[in-house]
């Protein structure tokens, strides 16, 4: 689920490979906004009331290699986070000339909540375990330097946007290598990264890249952080489904499948953490 973790992008195989996966957004279950390389982190003991993060907003573009072999935006992100640590996050949703949009509210206390705001439509929970809520409030108000990486995958110390950041490099082996220009003042959040396809002779294509093109520190528009009190509650499943109808998509038998496979394990995780549900 798009969580807000970064991932490694190949080059779409079918028309919704976004869509599929960025409208999971809206059940995120357990997604942390800052990458680390599955470094397992513990509270700390923090009180809530005294927290204060870096506040910023930054918007990043992911662009990916297109069948003529040219990179092309396919995905618009938007960050915002408070400086008590609560952070939004806007991902686009179907093709860039006409998306729509899924807005993810995560908050130090664990608390997760997904909304549409076009369609006035949510999806609260499950929250973050224990210690998935305390790597988040780790990591935001006293992140490492390396932002959790070790040789070899830190490469080097950087500036990027005005930002110092930590070059981090995560291999999938034979597949993919991912390079990412984390800023640990930020929580850790990854300012430019880049995916490059491993080649069975020892080259690399570029596939796919994320660029910042807006970072601005201070307190985001409180607007970032709405609960849509009065909006629809409704499960994964049929948050997906509306967005699916609202983008007017037509889904291969085998998209179709994928599409009902994603919505079921979403559905399981929203009642695990409703258990008030059937």
């Amino acid at each position: 689920m798009l969580n807000v973790r970064h991932k490694a992008m190949s080059p779409s195989s079918n028309r919704i490979s976004h869509i599929s996966v960025a409208a999971v957004v809206v059940i995120a279950a357990g997604a942390i906004v800052s990458f680390y390389f599955g470094k397992a982190l513990h509270r700390p003991a923090i009180v809530h009331a005294q927290l204060k993060v870096e506040p910023f907003l930054l918007e990043r573009t992911l662009s990916e290699r297109s069948s003529s072999g040219s990179l092309s935006p396919s995905l618009v992100v938007t960050i915002a986070r408070r400086s008590d640590g609560t952070t939004a996050t806007v991902e686009s949703v179907g093709p860039l000339a006409s998306p729509r949009f899924v807005r993810k509210l995560t908050f130090l206390d664990g608390r997760v909540l997904s909304l549409v705001d076009s369609m006035r439509i949510k999806s609260t929970g499950p929250r973050l375990s224990e210690e998935e809520a305390g790597s988040l409030i780790q990591s935001l108000t006293v992140p490492p330097p390396d932002c959790g990486a070790k040789t070899p995958e830190l490469l080097r110390h950087d500036t990027y946007s005005g930002q110092e950041v930590a070059v981090i490099q995560s291999l999938i082996p034979n597949k993919y290598r991912v390079t990412y220009w984390m800023a640990p003042k930020l929580g850790c959040e990854a300012l430019y990264y880049t995916t490059e396809e491993i080649h069975a002779d020892g080259t690399f294509t570029l596939v796919s890249e994320a660029k910042t093109s807006r970072l601005v520190l201070g307190d985001p528009d409180p607007r970032f952080f709405d609960l849509g009190e009065a909006f629809e509650e409704v499960k994964p499943s049929e948050a997906r489904r509306r967005l699916l109808e609202d983008l007017n998509l037509k889904l291969s038998p085998e998209e179709l499948r994928r599409f009902e496979d994603e919505s079921r394990e979403a559905d399981r995780r929203y009642r695990r953490g409703r258990r008030e549900l059937p």
